[in-house]
């Protein structure tokens, strides 16, 4: 894990240069359950959509539209209507319309953080990683979809290169900006004064710096 990137958001209500990782409240019209919470909430605050083709029914195999990826203005519109939370479209129904599923399976718990009972609000927060680098999407990434950045990471004795999408603030709604970020080179911009990093957050990317 420590070879790899991670993707960080700054939230526009930060005073300081405060990053975290993307996430978010549940939302019960949209979500299942956490782990498609922490997915659509990645994909609204930093337009990456991590899914894989739907399988065709045995039924009418024949006769199902294949799966296909969204086009960027078809993520982008998508992006907005359904962070908007007004707007009639959910991540399910775009989700459905394109014939793709949600990769909830390979999220992997990670930890959990609850907020001590002295402040007024409290929240019970749920971390999930993911491994890009071991995606099997199963198609070939339209190139409008991705960036010519890759990725490279170790899979067994071969260095492979994963494309992945840049992840993209979401117009000032809440995100400021965004980015793949290793996190000793993280800690490399804590260290000069250049971000805060709040205790858990920084519990939480030492052991992903230095894993056991």
């Amino acid at each position: 894990m420590s070879r790899s990137p991670l993707t960080l958001i700054r939230t526009k209500t930060s005073a300081v240069c405060i990053w975290a990782f993307p996430g978010g409240n549940s939302d019960p019209r949209q979500d299942a359950d956490f782990r498609m919470t922490a997915l659509r909430e990645t994909f609204e605050e930093t337009s990456i959509l991590l899914v894989e083709p739907e399988p065709p029914t045995i039924t009418n195999a024949n006769t199902n539209t294949p799966s296909s990826y969204p086009t960027a203005e078809q993520l982008t519109a998508a992006r907005l209507a359904i962070h908007s939370r007004t707007d009639a479209l959910t991540l399910p129904d775009f989700l459905a319309r394109h014939r793709l599923r949600a990769l909830v399976d390979k999220l992997i718990p990670f930890s959990q953080w609850v907020a001590p009972d002295t402040v007024p609000v409290r929240f019970h927060t749920r971390f999930y990683v993911l491994f890009v680098e071991e995606l099997e999407m199963g198609w070939e990434w339209p190139a409008t979809t991705i960036t010519t950045t890759t990725t490279t990471t170790t899979k067994g004795s071969e260095d492979t290169d994963v494309l992945v999408r840049n992840p993209t603030a979401d117009g000032g709604v809440e995100v400021i900006s965004a980015s793949w970020i290793h996190p000793r080179e993280l800690f490399a911009v804590f260290r000069r004064g250049e971000l805060a990093l709040s205790p858990p957050q920084f519990y939480l990317f030492t052991t992903l710096r230095d894993p056991p």
